[in-house]
């Protein structure tokens, strides 16, 4: 990889960052308690980012952003409301290193290029916690970012606080508590594609002792894809999230804390991808890109720009979440435990040709799939913080949890005449197709502890260690038949078929009806962390971090038994935190270097028959390293600057048995390539953002304007390196007008996104009979619309 000169540049900004520090003790301010540390008290909320200290919880207590030795990036709710920002995926396009995107099979997350496929049966790398609480599946994340206080993104291996499943980093998500006063805040946003939201919430007292808050979100639009088969638009969303939360104080000493959320999206018109390069671009004409060109007798609309001709799919998910919270300050130490309980449902259809080609009659979707799936999980945690304020803190705890995932795959196989190669046990006219179950338990049992040492006035010293049993039972079956009518496969219409005819698809599509061969699996792993902070001087810290972490192994949700192993990671990160010129600067700069061993990854092999099998396996070694910096500058009190910007060198290290582009496997079905040294999917070498924050007195009021550009360099969206499955680099363009009280009582905004219409893709995938031709499912396009808050 060509980066040393990149990294040699980056080790020269830190350095003289490092001098900056030295030599400008005297520009610099330090915290409230006059240490350059933060108190245990509550400290301003992250929308006060420009006046005072961040408060986060990245290291199990409240600490001051610029004391923590981790690289975070910090979000207040307050903000996300103001930029329309409601799930995570929108987040993770502002934040320099993190790509999310919604996928058919499941959603991505990766963080600095390190994230886990696609497969229903993966853990993620990078874990998503509400108030402490891990939500263990990717499409959980859709209802993440509801009324919430901040939101921490912790970057690189969390494995101490966080566990297991986060080697690749941790969305930490605060939510917004009761107060103790009657309040009450809402908000209404109407905008093109038929976008609104409407959100609203009330602090209730309702006694001395105990308070209240109630609050809900509605959220819907029209679409902003032209689906000319259906003359629809999609995604056609209708949402909506409510909460209910109670903090009991009876004394100085005891609080309570409760919280339930239940969550219902009902997206109809959903997952409409595009499809790209038919004719191919590599390749022959040939299969259903031919057949659909054959039968529209021309060219056809083969060009990223949100239009697609599809019969749609649709997506129906349900959340429960209900957590408890209870500490006791015995002075000394704080005792606290966590009990809490998550509950999913996902409903989706679709279809993974997107245009209409009626190979076999009465089914329009080539490629159907139905993906049903249900998890439930029970955790516990017990811990025990010792107060802040003495030259030795410490933090001890155990983590219990218990998961049960239930999957079901109808895969309808309607692209060409397959059974016809069965015949005469099917004909060239059956609808054929699979029907999958996958089911697992886990349970996970966990010891950690973290200390943290003064040596002296300015030198600390951070030890963390974790110990984790992570224990899975896991069994599958799939048959194998045909459907009845109706566009889709699923539970009404699939008819399996006889042991005969079983057994010949079976051979026709490479599926194993069996079980695991063994469906029992534990992994045991000690994870230790320890890191070094010095004060260089009044409010600019440098530290140097080591962390050891490893992601469960598991079993695949595929058409065959496979089962896979644990993956490793050897984290190393060095870094300045710094506030200058009397707070008006605020630097972060870091390095970091992480080396992933045994990585899970996800190979697809196309058969003969033009069917997709997946399989997964411990085949790769990859390496991320970069740095990284965010700053904020205060021009005046009316002008602001924020910078989010990274530099990330994700590659394979090892990976000799990688999937082959589209063009190797028409020289050869069965190939494999070496992909050491290629860039990891979702890895661009720079991302970010960067903006301009202006706010002006008029008369009793304010105006103000935010314009601000989030950028990405280009990026594979496929672990093969294909250029088909290419994302060119990118830049979109956000702006904010608003205009309101000076107390933020009320105010009138509009909010325009990506205005200079820039299509992007989420995730990129081969059609299957058809190489050289792929389907995109993009990204919204500009969009613009008008918001009016009040809170009192």
């Amino acid at each position: 990889m060509k980066t040393s000169s990149t990294i040699s540049t980056a080790s020269a900004l830190l350095a003289g960052a490092a001098v900056l520090a030295f030599a400008a003790p005297a520009l610099a301010q330090t915290s409230p308690d006059g240490d350059g540390k933060s108190t245990e008290a509550d400290g301003p909320s992250a929308d006060s980012q420009y006046q005072g200290e961040i408060v986060v919880t990245a290291q199990g207590r409240k600490q001051s952003l610029q004391d923590v030795p981790i690289a975070v990036t910090v979000t207040s709710g307050e903000a996300l409301a103001r930029a329309n920002i409601g799930d995570l995926t929108s987040l993770g396009n502002h934040v320099a290193g993190v790509k999310l995107a919604g996928a058919p099979a499941a959603d991505i997350l990766t963080i600095r290029g390190v994230g886990s496929g696609i497969n229903p049966g993966f853990e993620q790398a990078v874990g998503t916690f509400v108030d402490g609480v891990y939500r263990g599946r990717a499409r959980s994340m859709r209802a993440s970012l509801f009324d919430i206080d901040r939101v921490e993104i912790l970057k690189g291996p969390q494995t101490t606080f966080f566990g297991n499943n986060t080697i690749g980093g941790a969305f930490n998500i605060t939510t917004r508590k009761p107060g103790h006063d009657f309040a009450v805040n809402a908000s209404a946003l109407y905008g093109n594609f038929g976008q609104y939201a409407v959100e609203a919430g009330v602090d209730v007292p309702l006694t001395s002792t105990l308070s209240g808050r109630v609050s809900g979100r509605a959220y819907g639009m029209n679409g902003y894809i032209k689906n000319s088969f259906t003359g629809n638009d999609g995604p056609h969303q209708r949402d909506w999230i409510g909460r209910v939360s109670l903090v009991w104080e009876p004394g100085d000493s005891f609080k309570s804390e409760f919280r339930f959320d239940r969550a219902r999206m009902r997206d109809s018109e959903d997952n409409l991808e595009e499809l790209m390069y038919c004719p191919p671009v590599v390749g022959v004409l040939g299969g259903l890109c031919a057949r659909y060109l054959a039968q529209n007798g021309g060219p056809v609309d083969d060009k990223l720009n949100a239009e697609t001709s599809t019969y749609p799919g649709s997506l129906d998910y349900d959340m429960s979440e209900a957590v408890w919270t209870n500490s006791y300050d015995f002075g000394a130490a704080t005792l606290s435990s966590k009990s809490a309980y998550f509950h999913h449902n996902v409903q989706l259809r679709g279809n993974l040709f997107p245009v209409p080609v009626e190979v076999i009659p009465g089914k329009p979707a080539a490629l159907p799939y139905y993906l049903p799936e249900r998890y439930t999980n029970y955790s516990e945690e017990i811990r025990l913080t010792s107060a802040s304020g003495t030259p030795f803190t410490y933090v001890l705890g155990a983590y219990y949890s218990h998961g049960e995932l239930h999957t079901k795959l109808y895969d309808g196989f309607y692209f060409a005449p397959l059974g016809a190669a069965v015949a005469p046990l099917y004909s060239a006219t059956d609808p054929v197709g699979i029907h999958g179950t996958f089911d697992q338990k886990d349970d996970v049992l966990s010891f950690f502890a973290s200390a943290t040492y003064n040596l002296t006035d300015r030198l600390r010293i951070n030890m963390g260690l974790r110990y984790s049993i992570v224990k899975k039972t896991a069994h599958r079956f799939n048959e194998t038949g045909s459907s009845g009518p109706g566009a889709y496969l699923g539970p009404d219409n699939f008819i399996a078929g006889s042991p005969a005819q079983q057994a010949a698809l079976n051979a026709v599509l490479a599926a194993d009806p069996a079980d695991f061969a063994n469906p029992k699996r534990t992994d045991r792993k000690l994870m230790p962390t320890v890191s070094v902070q010095y004060d260089v001087a009044p409010g600019a810290m440098v530290y140097a971090s080591y962390t050891k972490g490893f992601k469960a192994g598991g079993f695949a949700d595929s058409f065959i038994p496979n089962a896979f192993g644990p993956e490793n990671v050897d984290s190393y990160e060095v870094g300045l935190k710094g506030q200058f010129f009397d707070r008006r600067l605020t630097f972060n700069v870091d390095l970091f270097w992480s080396d992933y061993s045994d990585l899970q990854e996800s190979t697809n092999v196309v058969l003969t028959s033009g069917a997709v099998l997946q399989s997964i396996q411990n085949a790769a070694q990859a390496r991320s390293r970069g740095v990284e910096l965010n700053t904020q500058f205060r021009l005046s009190d009316a002008v602001r600057f924020h910078a989010d910007v990274s530099y990330i060198d994700a590659y394979y290290t090892r990976f000799p048995d990688g999937p082959c582009t589209l063009a190797q496997t028409l020289v050869n079905k069965s190939c494999v390539q070496d992909l050491s040294g290629k860039k990891r999917p979702y890895a661009p070498d720079w991302s970010g953002s960067a903006g301009i924050d202006i706010s002006l007195p008029v008369g009793p009021n304010v105006l103000t304007f935010d314009p601000s550009v989030s950028f990405s360099s280009s990026f594979v969206e496929q672990a093969s390196n294909d250029p088909l499955f290419m994302q060119d680099g990118y830049a979109k363009l956000d702006a904010r007008l608003g205009y309101g009280d000076a107390d933020g009582r009320w105010e009138l905004a509009v909010i325009g996104k990506n205005l200079t219409d820039k299509i992007t893709s989420a995730v990129r995938n081969n059609v299957g009979t058809s190489p050289g031709t792929i389907w995109a499912l993009p990204e919204m396009g500009r969009s613009v619309a008008v918001q009016a808050s009040i809170k009192f």
